[in-house]
């Protein structure tokens, strides 16, 4: 699934960190040490970091988020897109068949995803009716998380009682839902879009700043 692409990519930047300070750094002190270091050797996951994240060429990544933005895209054409662009690559396989699925490489072994629903979690929208609806809650956190006014706050409070909820006809609720729904119409149109994958992206490249930036150490856990 799209989450778990997520969650893996986020393991494999880790990994790649790893590597760098236990081995990379130390084969550089080696060599300044005049040690021979000829005999050590890990795995490079740099190739597979740079398919899912860079932006030029467009990596994975890059390519669900311009599906995005594409009215006629599919999890089956952004599938073909990645066949296209990284079908040559050591660390992605495509199926034999037309199946909506690929394989990458990672380092601790090669994970099949599905395609389907790629593009709708990518985008994460909230449909506007319900937004609307959110913003008229009676809960006043609920309210504020969704942009509601006071007018949902005396909405809501109006409604607290079942003798004042009788009184409240449909029309009165239909009148106010869909003036709320204009202010979310209007929030969101401001709004810039952010899909989940471009939020991922930077919030993986902070976290690897922050860890860039400390002293890092390392457990070492051994199997029975």
């Amino acid at each position: 699934s799209f989450e778990q692409l997520c969650i893996n990519l986020a393991n494999e930047q880790l990994q790649s960190f790893f590597n760098n300070h236990i081995f990379a750094m130390e084969l550089a002190e080696y060599a300044k040490e005049g040690i021979t270091g000829k005999n050590i050797t890990f795995q490079d996951n740099q190739a597979l970091l740079d398919l899912m994240l860079q932006s030029k060429p467009p990596g994975l990544l890059s390519i669900v988020d311009e599906e995005v933005s594409v009215p006629k895209a599919t999890d089956d054409s952004m599938i073909e897109k990645f066949h296209g662009a990284f079908g040559k690559h050591k660390d992605y396989e495509r199926p034999r068949g037309n199946d909506c699925k690929f394989t990458l490489k990672h380092y601790a072994g090669a994970v099949t995803y599905q395609g389907q629903g790629f593009l709708e979690k990518n985008r994460d929208n909230l449909a506007v009716d319900v937004i609307g609806a959110f913003r008229l809650s009676e809960n006043s956190l609920v309210r504020e998380l969704f942009g509601g006014e006071d007018m949902a706050a005396a909405v809501a409070a109006k409604g607290k009682t079942p003798a004042v909820r009788k009184r409240m006809d449909r029309q009165e609720s239909k009148k106010n839902m869909r003036a709320s729904m204009r202010k979310a119409r209007d929030v969101l149109a401001k709004k810039k879009k952010v899909t989940v994958a471009a939020a991922f992206k930077s919030s993986l490249a902070e976290l690897m700043l922050q860890l860039g930036a400390a002293a890092p150490h390392f457990v070492r856990c051994i199997k029975p």
